[in-house]
C-alpha cells in the first residue's frame, strides 16, 4: 500500500519527513529552540567562547542539529560554512584533506586547489585566507567521538586533537562545532584535552510530553488522541523512535483497529537493523545491558527490588535515567522507550546475551511481582493477523 502524505523523504540513508532546508522544517526541531538559541548566541559573538559542543544520545538529534546550524551560516552574510564528515576519516591526514576538500568546495567549487604535498595543513590554510577574507569561518566535525575513539589510531588521535584545539584557540575567525553522544567531560579521551574547557557544552535531550505531541500531529494527519498518546509512551519522548512509528502508521487506513499494533511491529524491525544493535554494542556498559534485559524481562524495578541488586546494577539504572532510556517513578524503574524494550524481547540474540549476563540467575534473586495495572491498555495480535498482514 502506498504511504498517504506527508511522503518519506531519504536523508542520511534514512527514512525521515522532511527533504527541505533545516530551517524550514519546524517540525524536526520542536522543543529545540532553547539549544538553537544558545549555539546561535555563541557563534555569532566573537567575545564568547570559540567552540560548542552537541552531545545527546544516539538518534537524539545531533547531526540535524549541526546541519541547521551549518545551513544557516551558509547563507549569512559575512560568514562560510562547512562540516566535515566524520565517515571518510581514518586518519589525521584523511582530517586535514577532508578538510581542506570542504573548504575549497565552500570557496569555490570549479576552482579547487590541488592539493600540494610540500605544504603542511596550516600552511595550506594561510594560502586560502586571501579567498576567506573577512568572514566567520564555522566548521562543523561530526561524531567527533567516533573520530577520536574507534576509527583512528594513537597518534592520529593526538595530532586531530591538537588540529581541533589550536583552531579554536589561535587561528582568527573560526568557530567550530563538535558533536559527540557524551559531553566532552565524559569521554575518557578528551578529559585531559584543554578543548573540553575551551568548548560550551549543549545537550539535545529527549522531547518534553508537549513537544512530542506536536511533533505528532504536525507529521501525521486524521490520527487519535489515543494514539498520540501511546506514540508518546512508546517513544518515550525521542523523536526518532515516535517517526519511526508513524512511518508505517500511516500506510494503514483509520479503519484499521490494529494499525498502531502492526506500525508498532514493524517500527521494531526497522530500530532493530538502524539502531538497537549499536547501541548494546557501542554504547551501552555491561551493567547498562544487565539492567536493561532485567527491565525486559520484569517490565518495572520495583523499589524492594532495586534495594536488592548489586551497587553496580543500582548505578546503571540511575545512568540509563539519566540518558533518557529508562524512567523512574517513586522508586520504581521501567523503560522510557518501550519500542527498545519491544526490541530486547523479540531480539534473535536473546537467550545467547541472557545467558552471557547470568540474567536467569539475576532473576531468581527478585521478586517477580509485575502485573498490567488496571484500566492498562495492552495490544493482542494473534498470528493470523500477523500473517495477513505479511509479517
Amino acid at each position: 500500500m502506498k504511504p498517504v502524505p506527508p511522503y518519506l523523504m531519504v536523508k542520511f540513508g534514512e527514512e525521515v519527513w522532511h527533504d527541505e532546508p533545516y530551517d524550514q522544517s519546524p517540525a524536526d526541531f520542536f522543543d529545540r529552540d532553547e539549544p538553537k538559541k544558545q549555539a546561535l548566541a555563541i557563534l555569532h559573538s566573537p567575545e564568547t567562547r570559540r567552540a560548542i559542543w552537541l552531545f545527546g544520545e544516539r538518534r537524539s538529534g545531533k547531526t540535524s542539529m549541526l546541519k541547521l546550524l551549518i545551513d544557516k551560516f551558509k547563507e549569512q552574510e559575512g560568514y562560510l560554512a562547512i562540516e566535515v564528515p566524520w565517515q571518510s576519516i581514518h586518519s589525521s591526514d584523511d582530517f586535514y584533506k577532508e578538510y581542506l576538500h570542504q573548504l575549497d568546495n565552500a570557496l569555490d567549487p570549479k576552482s579547487i586547489l590541488p592539493v600540494n604535498p610540500g605544504l603542511s595543513f596550516w600552511d595550506a590554510l594561510r594560502e586560502r585566507q586571501e579567498k576567506i577574507g573577512q568572514r566567520m569561518l564555522v566548521v562543523g566535525i561530526d561524531e567527533i567521538d567516533s573520530i577520536i575513539i574507534e576509527k583512528v589510531d594513537e597518534n592520529s588521535r593526538g595530532e586531530i586533537l591538537g588540529c581541533v584545539l589550536r583552531l579554536v584557540t589561535q587561528e582568527p575567525n573560526i568557530k567550530v562545532i563538535l558533536t559527540s553522544v557524551r559531553s566532552s567531560s565524559e569521554i575518557e579521551h578528551f578529559k585531559a584535552s584543554p578543548l573540553v574547557s575551551k568548548s560550551q557544552p549543549i545537550n539535545i535531550p529527549y522531547f518534553s510530553t508537549k513537544d512530542i505531541e506536536n511533533l505528532i500531529r504536525s507529521l501525521a494527519i486524521n490520527i487519535s488522541e489515543v494514539e498520540i498518546e501511546q506514540i508518546r509512551n512508546l517513544s518515550g519522548g525521542w523523536p526518532y523512535y515516535a517517526k519511526s512509528i508513524l512511518v508505517h502508521l500511516l500506510q494503514f487506513p483509520e479503519t484499521e483497529p490494529q494499525r498502531l499494533g502492526y506500525a508498532r511491529i514493524k517500527a521494531v524491525k526497522d530500530i532493530s537493523q538502524q539502531t538497537c544493535g549499536h547501541l548494546y554494542d557501542h554504547h551501552w556498559d555491561k551493567n547498562e545491558r544487565r539492567a536493561l534485559w532485567l527491565l525486559a524481562n520484569k517490565e518495572q524495578i520495583k523499589l524492594e527490588e532495586f534495594n536488592q541488586l548489586d551497587a553496580p546494577l543500582r548505578t546503571a539504572l540511575r545512568e540509563l535515567t539519566e540518558r533518557g532510556y529508562v524512567i523512574e517513578e517513586n522508586g520504581q524503574y521501567r523503560f522510557r522507550v518501550v519500542l527498545i524494550a519491544d526490541w530486547f524481547k523479540s531480539w534473535s540474540r536473546r537467550d545467547i546475551e541472557e545467558d552471557k549476563l547470568e540474567i536467569p540467575l539475576l532473576l531468581k534473586k527478585l521478586i517477580n511481582s509485575w502485573a498490567i495495572e488496571p484500566g492498562e491498555q495492552v495490544i493482542k495480535i494473534t498470528k493470523e493477523d500477523l500473517r495477513h498482514r505479511g509479517f
